[in-house]
């Protein structure tokens, strides 16, 4: 790790703190300092809309955000309170009420991240500093000059900070705490860019040749230079009568082209400042010179302005509206060398295993994160769960799109064979009577008891006995 990437040692420190490094050495202590400067602010349920207070459970508001030897250190409610103050003290009313909710939402997070990284390192830093001093890290005064210049250099005339580092240091409530807190993030700097820089080493070249023609090939719109001279063009034609519609639809690079740059009304709030604050001074039917905002090079044509409305115990009144047209150019910033695409790329990558070191040595040293671990796990099985759910799915539409098999060929029928002929049958001839030849026995009724008394002994004419057969009525 090069710490000349970085600004100095002192910014691998204050990332620990989620600071912005040397180039504001306050900002180690920002957090803390604006929520004090913001504790008059009134928490009100209209506030807390405004800035999308998350609507939190009990058992959400209590849960330990971080806790160190498991004991909690910090809940979510308190960081969410902070991020509240932090909002409105910062952020003008106005800009909240227009703000997307998109917006807002991406806005709690970067200051959640920010507050708990820097409560992170607040616990860690004596830890690490007893480390950086075991190892033979300390801060001198060639430390101590390099990040003076630094400051003097990152100064800039408007800014309303002080001008020199010693001066910023003594505008503190606490300066001797202030001054000992930077020599210490200087001295654990230097400790850690050994301890993980060495390691690193420079990024791959082709990797920054890579990201560098990345970068050119999909900037949008044409430089500065180029994109000032084709407004400045199209403004000699409408000045010369060309049609300020005809021309908007042949080279505005705004979707509004399509209505001849017709944006409707709006107000003021709508606008980027410097296009609002031509379109609202500029005469109705003028044409405005190149107006140049983050999106590239403006002319503006005002064609109506409708006056404010004051508000009314009924009408809760309108501000001052413009109706007006434009042509825009799209711009680029300039674009970076490839030394700087190589200094942000590392800078990039430094930072990355800058938060895993500092992650696995929070929890070495028993710094844990309850509530945002469960969350962790509880996506990881909400992701795990939906991942089984989607290869069910699939495997299911799989078997409905497979081809039905074919059904198996049935046999041959074959043909039925008729039943063969019966016999005539032959004509019943009775017997001749016989009184000497014993009678056939007659055939047993249904309902007969075998076990019934089946004869009497009785002498035929031949005075041998006979057997004569009795019917047993059935049981009923």
């Amino acid at each position: 790790m090069n710490v000349k990437t970085l600004g100095t040692a002192v910014a691998m420190a204050a990332a620990l703190a989620a600071a912005a490094g040397c180039n504001r050495p306050g900002a180690a202590n920002e957090t803390n300092a604006t929520a004090s400067a913001a504790a008059p602010v009134q928490l009100d349920e209209e506030s807390l809309k405004l800035v999308m207070m998350p609507e939190l459970t009990e058992e959400e508001a209590n849960a330990a955000i971080l806790a160190k030897d498991g004991i909690p250190v910090i809940v979510r409610k308190d960081i969410e309170n902070q991020i509240n103050l932090l909002m409105l003290a910062q952020i003008p009313r106005d800009h909240l009420n227009t703000a997307p909710a998109q917006n807002k939402m991406r806005m709690r997070q970067m200051m959640f991240d920010r507050i708990l990284s820097s409560k992170v390192a607040d616990l860690i830093m004596p830890d690490l500093l007893a480390d950086a001093k075991a190892a033979g890290f300390d801060c001198n005064e060639a430390d101590m000059k390099k990040l003076e210049d630094d400051y003097a250099a990152s100064h800039s005339p408007g800014d309303s900070s002080p001008a020199t580092f010693k001066d910023f240091v003594a505008a503190q409530q606490n300066p001797d705490k202030v001054l000992e807190e930077f020599k210490t993030r200087l001295t654990v700097g230097k400790y850690l860019e050994k301890t993980i820089g060495d390691k690193l080493g420079p990024v791959p070249s082709n990797e920054v040749e890579r990201v560098f023609k990345d970068v050119a090939a999909n900037a949008e719109g044409l430089d500065e230079a180029a994109g000032l001279a084709k407004i400045e063009s199209i403004k000699k034609e409408i000045d010369a009568g060309a049609d300020f519609a005809e021309l908007a639809k042949k080279h505005s690079d705004c979707p509004s082209k399509a209505k001849g740059g017709d944006l409707g009304e709006f107000d003021n709030s709508r606008m980027v400042p410097e296009f609002g604050s031509v379109a609202f001074t500029a005469e109705v039917g003028a044409v405005s010179s190149p107006v140049k905002t983050r999106f590239g090079w403006h002319l503006i044509k005002v064609t109506d302005k409708i006056p404010a409305i004051p508000a009314t115990d009924k009408n809760p009144g309108k501000p001052e509206m413009v109706k007006a047209s434009h042509i825009l150019v799209k711009t680029h910033p300039r674009l970076p060398t490839l030394e700087e695409v190589r200094t942000e790329m590392t800078r990039r990558r430094d930072a990355i295993e800058m938060n895993k070191y500092i992650t696995k040595y929070a929890r070495e040293h028993g710094l844990t994160m309850p509530a945002i671990d469960a969350a962790r796990e509880k996506l990881k099985l909400q992701m795990e769960r939906q991942a089984a759910e989607k290869a069910q799915a699939e495997k299911a539409e799989a078997a409905k799109a497979k081809p039905a098999a074919a059904p198996a060929a049935k046999p041959e029928a074959k043909p039925a064979e008729k039943p063969a002929a019966k016999p005539a049958a032959e004509p019943e001839t009775k017997p001749q009577a016989n009184p000497a030849a014993k009678p056939s026995a007659p055939a047993k009724p249904v309902a007969m008891i075998e076990s019934a008394p089946v004869k009497i002994e009785r002498k035929g004419p031949d005075s041998k006995p006979v057997a004569v057969p009795v019917e047993v009525p059935a049981a009923k």
